[in-house]
């Protein structure tokens, strides 16, 4: 499957994006487009790369989903989605070592942060997870998206926090 084909079978099912503006579909659909093309590449089975196409599909729509109805939920159970959807997320895109580090504890500074933030931002973190296997209860500074309480911390690597302890 090429990466036309794929984004025609993205942009054929409206429920993927349905509760989005224009603008964040489009970025949920670039996001999708870039690891469907990425996961069928190589594939010599049509029928395997429909199937990974499928799976991000359903991310897609579990991420539209999510950014609707997250700012009705209780913070408990929008962490609770979060932490299965960034293991869905991880599993799909970013293997064993990352679906590790994927725990509820991780995902529960996150789920603050995003639960009442603006869509776009929503959907960029979310998004982000599948690029940056990184523990979420570490993500570098750069990203205020990804940081707890929106404060910057500067020694959020696990290296750096190793080298606190033993120095």
């Amino acid at each position: 499957m090429n990466k036309q084909a794929a984004l025609d079978k993205i942009l054929e099912v409206t429920n993927l994006t349905d509760g989005l503006s224009d603008d964040d579909a489009n970025l949920l659909i670039d996001w999708a487009t870039k690891h469907a093309d990425t996961l069928t590449e190589g594939t010599t089975s049509a029928n395997a790369a429909g199937e990974k196409v499928n799976q991000v599909m359903a991310l897609m729509r579990q991420i539209n989903t999510l950014t609707v109805k997250r700012k009705t939920e209780t913070p408990e159970a929008f962490a609770g989605e979060l932490a299965t959807l960034t293991q869905q997320i991880r599993t799909l895109l970013g293997g064993a070592e990352a679906l590790r580090r994927a725990v509820p504890d991780d995902v529960a500074p996150l789920a603050e942060r995003l639960k009442d933030a603006p869509d776009t931002e929503f959907i960029e973190a979310v998004t982000a997870l599948a690029d940056n296997p990184a523990p979420l209860a570490s993500e570098p500074a750069a990203n205020p998206v990804l940081s707890s309480a929106g404060e910057t911390n500067t020694n959020a690597s696990e290296d750096d926090d190793n080298a606190t302890l033993s120095g």
